[in-house]
């Protein structure tokens, strides 16, 4: 499940964007795709959201595995 992120596609990009940093031009790759995986792995495990109740996607996608 690394990089899943939950979204409605215009909302992900204003997040990781104004949220997390990612606005600014950033002119070292190993820097940017480092910053990223960061922004990623807290939106999906630690930042919740109102379309999911208050819950992170991760922990919705845990109670979905178990539910199948």
């Amino acid at each position: 499940m690394d990089g899943l992120i939950y979204s409605s596609n215009r909302g992900i990009n204003k997040t990781l964007k104004y949220e997390y940093g990612l606005k600014q031009t950033i002119k070292n790759t190993k820097l940017a795709q480092k910053m990223t995986k960061k922004a990623i792995f807290t939106y999906n495990n630690f930042r919740t959201h109102w379309s999911l109740n208050l819950s992170t996607p991760k922990m919705v996608n845990l109670f979905q595995d178990k539910t199948k």
